[in-house]
């Protein structure tokens, strides 16, 4: 997956994003503190073996979604992804 997530990134780069890799465990925000962990440690080694920063929202509900500080980084993102559940 690496070699399409750089892929990914540099299109996001040419097109004004930002160079970080932002992972939304939305599904998982049902399971425990320790999977929600476990799901962040996955996407902050990806994120290093791809060079780039790792960020994570705690987006676990549709009033979540809407809050203003999370919007503005969903719209920086260079790659984002859903994980957990």
């Amino acid at each position: 997956m690496a070699a399409l997530e750089s892929e990914l990134l540099l299109a996001a780069l040419a097109r004004g994003k930002s160079q970080f890799f932002l992972q939304i465990p939305t599904a998982a925000g049902a399971e425990s503190e320790a999977r929600l962990d476990h799901w962040h440690q996955l996407g902050k080694a990806q994120a290093d073996r791809l060079g780039v920063e790792s960020r994570s929202l705690p987006l676990y509900t549709r009033e979540d979604a809407f809050k203003e500080e999370f919007v503005a980084i969903v719209e920086k993102a260079g790659l984002i992804y859903f994980s957990g559940g």
